[in-house]
């Protein structure tokens, strides 16, 4: 009896050293703690103050699970020189939540990431990543101008109760995702390794300052969200899609413009487009409306003064 306790004992403590070893946590509120916490084994790095950092940081992913959050929305993470940020590379699960982060966001190779309840200023960049954006609200108001706010790459998003600002400081697009190595004609199919964008109950608004969303081998769903005051001198001020599928459904596009073609929509060489009860308001081109080969198409909704 005893000797089967002891073993029992040994077993509990050996799972409690590993779980203190891959579970620790820490509570930082200055540069160096934060440094410390991402050169060790610490997978819930907690802020119990808002800090500022010199440099750019790239996250140990020895450990399968990091977690970083603030103790309230208003502590700010924040990277002093714009051209730095957070970098993530192979991490299994990664997260970020409850806090406001300025600076750039780069994630790569990431199987699960969330951004959940957060204030976002700078750029995101990611490849063959899974990203979850929750109660994310998206501006970029850095000096430096950049074609897009988020690029991505052979990367499955999904974004839900989110809000996205465009700015002067985005010369194309606040979202652009893409598919690199996938070849495509309009006689092909889809891959299977093209990229995902889910979009539900979300708004996005160019601020009459740039275009909104642009896709290439890409499945698009877009679903119950507003989408105005796209303004872009490309084409299709809300959209600019091409070898993609795309679906949407209860939307609403308003008070968007191009000084090329489609005010709402530049659609070419796309496989499938279907809008559903979506509602068109108050949207022009300088040109002409622009939807080109496409497979299959579904037209059941609304249009004023386009």
């Amino acid at each position: 009896m005893i000797e089967h306790f002891s073993i029992f004992l040994i077993f509990f403590i050996t799972l409690s050293f590993i779980r203190v070893i891959y579970n620790k946590s820490i509570i930082i509120s200055n540069e160096n703690d934060f440094k410390k916490a991402l050169n060790s084994h610490y997978s819930n790095i907690v802020l119990n103050s808002s800090i500022s950092i010199e440099e750019n940081y790239k996250l140990n992913s020895n450990i399968d699970e990091i977690k970083i959050t603030g103790i309230t929305k208003d502590i700010i993470l924040n990277f002093k020189n714009e051209e730095d940020g957070l970098n993530i590379e192979n991490c299994m699960n990664f997260e970020i939540n409850n806090l406001t982060f300025t600076g750039n966001l780069f994630i790569s190779k990431c199987s699960n990431t969330s951004l959940s309840n957060i204030d976002f200023n700078g750029l995101i960049q990611s490849s063959f990543s899974n990203i979850i954006l929750q109660n994310f609200k998206y501006n970029n108001f850095q000096k430096q101008k950049s074609q897009y706010g988020i690029f991505l790459n052979n990367v499955s998003l999904n974004i839900t109760n989110s809000s996205f600002y465009g700015s002067s400081s985005i010369t194309n697009n606040i979202l652009y995702i893409t598919s690199s190595g996938v070849n495509l004609t309009l006689n092909s199919t889809m891959n299977e390794n093209s990229s995902i964008l889910n979009i539900n109950d979300s708004y996005f608004s160019g601020e009459y300052k740039c275009g909104i969303l642009k896709t290439y081998s890409t499945y698009l769903m877009l679903i119950n969200s507003k989408l105005e005051k796209g303004l872009t001198y490309d084409n299709g001020a809300v959209l600019n899609s091409e070898f993609s599928e795309i679906f949407g459904y209860k939307n609403i596009f308003t008070d968007n413009i191009t000084y090329s073609s489609g005010g709402v929509f530049y659609l070419i060489n796309n496989f499938k487009i279907i809008f559903e009860y979506s509602n068109f308001y108050n949207s022009t081109s300088y040109k002409e409306v622009y939807i080109k080969n496409y497979h299959n198409n579904n037209n059941n909704n609304d249009y004023n003064d386009m």
